[in-house]
């Protein structure tokens, strides 16, 4: 991860929120029924519960029972950070524990996105019972006296979307790109003096057909599905493709460093939550990948 000496560190804080976090959060459990009235469906079925029928909460995101003093202290510590509101970096000596955000980003806290039920879970809408969320991005967006605009996607009712670009229409011809571009920039915010970034053009990569949305998904039990050993999801990923009668079959993920079966992320990409963490925060509060450096940023 890029950026100047002495951020690093302050980075890392929200790392490890995300890591105590979700690795404490509950797992939720999956329902099985029995189908063996009828020989060609599987043995065992997956159930979907459907959404929890209460809100907000309903036990969410609260800690696993049986922790130790220091677990629970520990798993308090990375709420905290989680759900923390970053502020562009301060001096290096101020001894910030809130610095690290832009130049781009997409919200200036891991909870913003990632918030309902619960801190830890899933973006805010469609809630049981007809409740309507309001969109939190929409006190994000000019805080602290940004100039941004809010992108047309966007809605005060509606879910936060995260936007990527599948090409970079800039080069000729154009080149796959389908990286995360980040929605606003740290422009006119009180404490970013003598930035000068422009947002960028997401109406005119909507008309070139280069504009898709991903919306941020929960972090609850991550840490639990972490720890499960490569061979139990080997096993299973062969249980799986051998009963033909389940439809499901697939390819482990493994990284091609080290061989570990990758399990969290949306295309599970990643083994586990240090690296998770630690490109979210880049991605989505401290952009400092090549994004920052294309055209439509200058």
């Amino acid at each position: 991860m890029s950026g100047k000496s002495g951020q690093t560190g302050r980075l890392g804080m929200g790392a490890k929120a995300i890591l105590t976090f979700a690795g404490l959060a509950a797992l939720a459990a999956v329902a099985f029924a029995s189908s063996a009235d009828d020989s060609r469906k599987p043995t065992q079925t997956a159930h979907d519960p459907g959404v929890r029928g209460c809100n907000p909460g309903c036990g969410a995101g609260t800690q696993i029972t049986g922790l130790s003093q220091t677990q629970q202290e520990t798993f308090t510590a990375g709420q905290t950070n989680f759900t923390s509101v970053f502020s562009v970096p301060a001096p290096l000596n101020s001894n910030s524990t809130t610095g690290g955000l832009g130049p781009v980003f997409n919200s200036n806290s891991c909870s913003t996105c990632h918030g309902w039920p619960a801190a830890g879970g899933m973006t805010a809408w469609d809630l049981p019972g007809g409740t309507t969320a309001t969109n939190p991005l929409f006190s994000v967006y000019q805080a602290d006296g940004a100039t941004n605009t809010m992108p047309f996607f966007e809605t005060a009712q509606g879910p936060e979307l995260i936007a990527r670009f599948p090409y970079n229409e800039s080069a000729v011809p154009p080149t796959p790109d389908g990286s995360i571009h980040q929605l606003f920039t740290v422009t006119g915010r009180s404490d970013a003096s003598g930035c000068n970034l422009a947002q960028p053009n997401f109406d005119q990569a909507q008309s070139q057909n280069n504009l898709v949305y991903r919306e941020p998904i929960e972090t609850f039990g991550d840490g639990l599905i972490e720890i499960i050993e490569n061979g139990s999801i080997r096993s299973q990923a062969s249980s799986e493709c051998a009963n033909q009668g389940t439809g499901i079959c697939g390819t482990v993920s493994v990284d091609p460093h080290t061989g570990d079966v990758n399990r969290l992320g949306w295309k599970a990409q990643w083994r586990g939550l240090i690296t998770a963490s630690a490109e979210e925060l880049n991605t989505e509060l401290a952009a400092r990948g090549k994004n920052w450096r294309d055209s439509e940023f200058s």
